[in-house]
């Protein structure tokens, strides 16, 4: 399965009664974990194996919290708060409402370090994908396969 990315005009009425139209929620994306369309867990790219990433978003949004919660995903929390919806959600507990700016800002710009992390992967994986096409035809001693 790959991402369609859909042009769509700025207007409706711009649109082609023809026109393939679509979107994608980057919740539905994140969800889907290594089946989505970048092969990453980008959960697991956003949260760290060992928790680090939620760690360092927290203490530079200046968090008494923060949590990743969805339907799909299982809570080890006591303390998380309540689900609001079934698609993924990010909840921050602030103490100071400048602090919700902060937050998102920071949430923001994580997101956007992980899609730079993921397009970088995916170009170093088409770089080898195409040196082994253009010199993995010949065994070692150079007489076709």
């Amino acid at each position: 399965v790959r991402c369609i990315e859909a042009l769509t005009p700025s207007s409706p009425q711009d649109a082609d009664p023809s026109d393939l139209m679509g979107s994608w929620s980057e919740s539905e994306r994140i969800l889907q974990r290594k089946g989505n369309c970048y092969r990453f867990n980008l959960i697991t790219e956003l949260v760290g194996m060992d928790g680090s990433g939620l760690a360092k978003l927290k203490q530079e949004a200046k968090l008494k919290g923060v949590w990743v919660l969805s339907e799909s995903l299982q809570q080890k929390d006591r303390a998380s708060p309540p689900l609001a919806a079934r698609q993924l959600q990010f909840v921050g507990k602030v103490t100071e409402e400048a602090n919700v700016k902060l937050f998102r800002e920071q949430l923001e710009r994580t997101l956007e370090d992980i899609h730079t992390k993921i397009a970088d992967r995916l170009e170093k994986r088409k770089r080898k994908a195409a040196a082994a096409a253009d010199g993995g035809g010949t065994p070692d001693n150079g007489a076709p396969r």
